[in-house]
């Protein structure tokens, strides 16, 4: 908004005044000169028939000299040699400048800005952070510079964290209802003892004498062959009570050519795979289980010969 003193002889509008209102000059009686630096600037105001309008060619204080019968001073182009500065303050939240610009025509030179000054805050409730089975809270508080004021807000329980069946929870330890305990691996199976009968022909024999029997382990059953590059997949059945598998391939029934055998040591593992066989061979596939007794293996009976071709 324009307002000028009533002794005023110049008055320079800058070029971000987009308008004069209407009375705006009504008390500048003494105005000599007045420049209207926005070419686009509206005048709705009175402006004294003596004073001389400076403006630009094409612009609306040109116009307005013309309908109007007044002088007009058209401007030469502006050299910007005077400057002036004008700081623009920083706020909590937005940055401030010091601008330089021109005196003659409010050009802007050069400008530097300056980071917002954040808030003072003066904290009501302090900020709290969430447990396993407590909500938690934001900070709320208000700033003694701008007046903001910042409100508290809930930051739900995190809950219990058990991992992958857990015993314990992971964050503050406390026992987890729902945990299962891992399977215990099977024992090795006992021996079976059996005292033999005394020879009744047989003098040399005390009756008190006892003999150790061992009985053979369970026996596997292979549940699928398939042939592959150079190798051959072997699916069979679980068996519980052992300690072991055997699985032994050749080209021959009776397993005298190219035999080759391979021993798994865990009583859960169901398949394996041969490799480095011959390609495109005929094999036969037989397995057989086996316990641990005395660091000993005792073997079970071979399982029925299954065939296949490699690829």
């Amino acid at each position: 908004m324009i307002s000028a003193k009533s002794d005023v002889t110049k008055i320079t509008v800058k070029a971000s005044t987009v308008s004069i209102a209407a009375g705006a000059l009504d008390n500048c009686k003494s105005l000599k000169k007045i420049n209207v630096l926005n070419p686009k600037c509206v005048i709705n105001c009175t402006i004294p028939k003596t004073a001389v309008i400076g403006g630009a060619e094409g612009s609306t204080a040109e116009d307005f000299a013309q309908k109007n019968n007044m002088s007009i001073d058209y401007f030469e182009e502006c050299t910007h040699s005077d400057k002036v500065q004008v700081v623009i303050a920083a706020t909590c939240t937005e940055q401030g400048a010091v601008q330089s610009r021109c005196a003659d025509c409010d050009k802007l030179i050069s400008q530097t800005f300056t980071a917002p000054l954040g808030h003072t805050m003066v904290i009501t409730t302090p900020a709290k952070a969430p447990t396993c089975t407590t909500s938690g809270n934001t900070q709320a508080g208000y700033c003694t510079v701008c007046g903001y004021n910042e409100v508290s807000t809930v930051i739900p329980a995190t809950g219990h964290n058990f991992g992958n069946n857990s015993a314990n929870c992971l964050v503050c330890g406390v026992a987890n209802p729902n945990y299962v305990a891992p399977a215990q691996p099977t024992p090795n199976p006992t021996p079976s003892t059996a005292p033999t009968q005394p020879n009744q022909n047989d003098t040399n024999t005390s009756n008190d004498e006892d003999v150790t029997v061992i009985s053979k382990p369970k026996s596997a059953s292979i549940k699928k062959v398939k042939g592959a590059k150079k190798a051959i997949l072997v699916t069979w059945k679980k068996v519980s009570g052992v300690n072991g598998y055997e699985i032994q391939v050749a080209t021959d029934k009776k397993f005298k050519k190219n035999k080759k055998t391979v021993t798994i040591k865990k009583q859960k593992t169901t398949k394996t795979t041969v490799k480095k066989l011959k390609a495109k061979k005929k094999y036969y596939v037989r397995i057989r289980t086996y316990i641990i007794v005395n660091g000993k293996k005792v073997y079970s009976s071979w399982s029925k010969v299954k065939s296949v071709k490699t690829k």
